[in-house]
């Protein structure tokens, strides 16, 4: 698989091919946590790791603590991933109005529930775009 990697403080990010993870029975698989931490201290601030163990809810909520109560712009690069959970978890994290941005692809359906990007007003005519 491709990911992005920092090989130390400071350094450049680069795309490199590395081997797929293989989560162990009663292990939380996380993407590259010390290239999410390298991301957080560069960000100043800006950007906050978060832990997402798969359940779509929960997930959902901790990104919304994570973000003080919802998130106004996700992007999520989705890497060939085999499950949508983060990607719905993202998109229920968003504050009302707020964006989800999806780059890549994904080896699965994406069930997106129409009336709930109504109901937060997620949704755009092409002319608002």
């Amino acid at each position: 698989m491709k990911a992005w990697q920092i090989d130390r403080l400071g350094g450049e990010l680069r795309l490199k091919d590395v081997p797929m993870p293989e989560p162990r029975p009663g292990s939380v698989l996380v993407r590259n946590k010390a290239t999410l931490e390298a991301l957080a201290r560069a960000g100043g601030g800006r950007v906050t790791p978060v832990a997402l163990p798969g359940d779509v809810q929960t997930d959902a909520a901790s990104l919304r603590a994570a973000s003080d109560g919802g998130v106004q712009l996700a992007f999520d690069m989705v890497g060939q991933a085999g499950d949508p959970n983060a990607t719905l978890a993202a998109l229920g994290s968003l504050r009302r109005g707020g964006r989800l941005v999806l780059m890549g692809s994904m080896t699965t359906p994406l069930p997106v529930n129409y009336l709930q990007l109504m109901a937060n007003n997620l949704v755009q005519s092409q002319e608002a775009c």
